[in-house]
């Protein structure tokens, strides 16, 4: 048996006192120093010597440099003994001499999102050779941008996962700062618990999407500076992005339906939409005889695929163009942006593209920490959002421009009009029959 397996046999039965005596034996006869001091520090940092464990690590390094196993022993022993940051920078310096350390790489990108250094994990992740060659092939980004509600943004991202079509699409987590926030006291706790949501689902995001990148503000920018900071960033590697905030939802081919509505902007139409002023009965009882009829009504229309315009922009999810968003971006970042923005569309006469069933649902409008009911109270937001679920998928191959009565579609799905239903299903069944 050679000396390395039997250092490896003790290491596996973790009988640390006996693999530390048997590679310190082995450093003082010169034999296998750099793997034998390896050994030393996992030996040392497993009895709580952190210290000798981060030397024996450093020595092992001086003589087998380019050692994946030996820096990230170096790391674990640094983080073992509160000197997280120091090792992670030790992890930087060693990628920036070996940048073909893939192991190292997950490594820090991991580590570094735990310990809410996004700036460092993002720069790690998109400096790999598997993201560079990602980011090469896709122009299009998806920006969430959140603040401090961790529940949502952990069913948004839970949605993110089962999109159609993410490999197509570069991810950008843009999260708020809290510097500067009046009321910072009351968010501390839930700014930090929506840091370890984006960390405890990196490595899914990594996997399921073309990149990922990690932003956080160093101060408090607020909903609308916020918005344009983070698409501002989204620009500047992308020609195309989609902007949700965190409490937004997607359904199953949202992805898809952004992806294919890309090629409907032109002059007159700047936008896109993902919700829809359909299908939102808000805070009005429905029946669930009601509930099947409209159901059965976008279902036999196949509205799952159709999509009309629009005068004003959603503020909460919305898609456009790089060379749009440079003309715009200014008016967004004011106070009131979301409603400048609006103004600003219906003074060009320009429009937005909308689905005419929702594929992303904006779930959070009375949230004890969203923005409506922090600045108006929860008795007084005045948009209430409470879509339908159809469960149908948007579907390319069929799309079409929606050429019915818009009017009467409103009454029917948002109103619950008896009457406007009653038409509604009585045209559906109409175009059914044979000719």
């Amino acid at each position: 048996m050679t000396y390395i397996q039997q250092m490896k046999d003790l290491s596996e039965n973790r009988e640390w006192e006996k693999l530390l005596k048997f590679a310190e034996d082995l450093v003082s006869s010169g034999t296998n120093q750099d793997i034998a001091n390896f050994f030393i520090s996992a030996a040392n940092r497993n009895l709580g010597r952190f210290a000798e464990a981060i030397a024996s690590a450093d020595t092992g390094l001086s003589l087998s440099p380019t050692s994946q196993w030996g820096i990230s022993l170096y790391y674990e022993a640094c983080k073992a003994d509160g000197r997280t940051e120091a090792g992670l920078d030790r992890l930087e310096e060693f990628l920036d001499a070996y940048p073909d350390s893939d192991q190292v790489r997950h490594l820090l990108v991991d580590q570094a999102a735990e310990a809410r250094r996004f700036d460092v994990a993002t720069s790690a992740f998109l400096n790999g050779r598997a993201a560079q060659k990602a980011q090469q092939n896709s122009q299009k980004a998806l920006v969430v941008q959140c603040f401090a509600k961790p529940d949502t943004l952990k069913s948004a991202i839970e949605r993110l996962l089962v999109c159609n079509e993410a490999a197509q699409w570069n991810l950008i987590i843009f999260q708020d700062g809290l510097d500067g926030n009046i009321m910072r006291e009351k968010y501390e706790h839930f700014h930090h618990e929506t840091s370890s949501v984006v960390s405890n689902y990196l490595s899914k995001l990594t996997a399921r999407f073309s990149s990922v990148s990690l932003v956080s503000a160093k101060v408090n920018l607020g909903t609308t500076l916020g918005c344009r900071s983070a698409l501002d960033f989204a620009f500047e590697a992308n020609e195309y992005a989609v902007l949700l905030e965190d409490d937004c939802e997607f359904e199953e081919s949202a992805l898809s339906w952004f992806d294919y509505a890309r090629a409907l902007l032109d002059q007159r139409r700047w936008f896109i939409a993902g919700e829809t002023i359909f299908f939102n009965p808000a805070d009005r009882k429905i029946s669930e005889a009601q509930r099947a009829k409209l159901i059965e009504i976008a279902k036999n229309n196949a509205l799952g695929s159709q999509y009309t315009d629009i005068s004003f922009v959603p503020s909460s999810c919305f898609a456009t163009l790089k060379a749009t968003w440079s003309r715009v971006r200014l008016i967004r970042g004011l106070p009131r942006g979301d409603e400048n923005l609006s103004s600003y569309l219906s003074e060009n006469d320009a429009r937005t593209v909308m689905p005419m069933v929702p594929l992303v649902q904006d779930k959070g409008m009375l949230h004890e920490y969203g923005y409506s009911v922090a600045m108006l109270g929860r008795n007084n937001v005045a948009e209430i959002k409470s879509h339908l679920s159809v469960g149908i998928n948007f579907d390319r191959s069929t799309a079409k421009a929606f050429l019915g009565d818009l009017g009467l579609m409103q009454r029917a799905t948002c109103f619950l009009e008896e009457e406007a239903i009653r038409r509604l299903t009585q045209q559906s069944e109409e175009s059914r029959r044979p000719s």
